[in-house]
């Protein structure tokens, strides 16, 4: 038999502890949506593919990062209290 992967020990780890996870989980949503707000605030946004984009196409991004942030921080509090 084969010991366990440090995958399967991880995933193991947090199945057991789920506060944890969804602590990082939230902590993670909240940094999206922070970051998001302050594209949409400052209108530019430093993306590594394009270098720096502004206008329109930053605010769609910071919506994007908002969304991506309030479905982390919502995955996470349903960890905390699931």
């Amino acid at each position: 038999m084969e010991s366990p992967q440090p995958v399967d020990q991880f995933n193991q780890w947090l199945s057991a502890n789920p506060l944890a996870h969804g602590g990082a989980l939230v902590m993670f949503g909240f940094l999206l949506f922070l970051y998001g707000a302050y594209v949409i605030k400052t209108g530019r946004a430093r993306v590594r593919l394009f270098g720096e984009i502004t206008g329109f196409h930053a605010f769609t991004y910071g919506c994007t990062l908002i969304v991506a942030g309030v479905v982390y921080t919502t995955y996470g509090m349903a960890k905390f209290f699931g």
